[in-house]
């Protein structure tokens, strides 16, 4: 990922990022990487191809960034007071 001399993204830049990160996320689903080129990512999201470029050196650093901002299902442990936790906390009757 480029490094921008703003200290914080702007709402286009996330956008962008998130239509990047979720084009690459659903082309996966598809095919493997090997075979998914930076103008599939594009025409997927639907932005430009230097715009791609403009965020990200290649493909692998899209994927790198859709990763760190992936978080599966089953890594949130619900706290005491949560519904969730009563439901995990407490035993059926037998």
């Amino acid at each position: 990922m480029k490094q921008t001399s703003q200290p914080r993204e702007d709402l286009r830049q996330r956008r962008t990022r998130k239509l990047l990160a979720d084009a690459l996320l659903s082309l996966l689903e598809e095919r493997p990487l090997s075979e998914i080129s930076v103008v599939d990512i594009c025409q997927r999201a639907m932005v430009h191809r230097t715009t791609f470029y403009a965020h990200f050196d290649d493909k692998l650093a899209l994927l790198r960034y859709a990763s760190s901002r992936w978080t599966p299902p089953w890594t949130h442990v619900p706290g005491p007071g949560s519904i969730l936790w009563s439901f995990f906390t407490t035993r059926s009757p037998s």
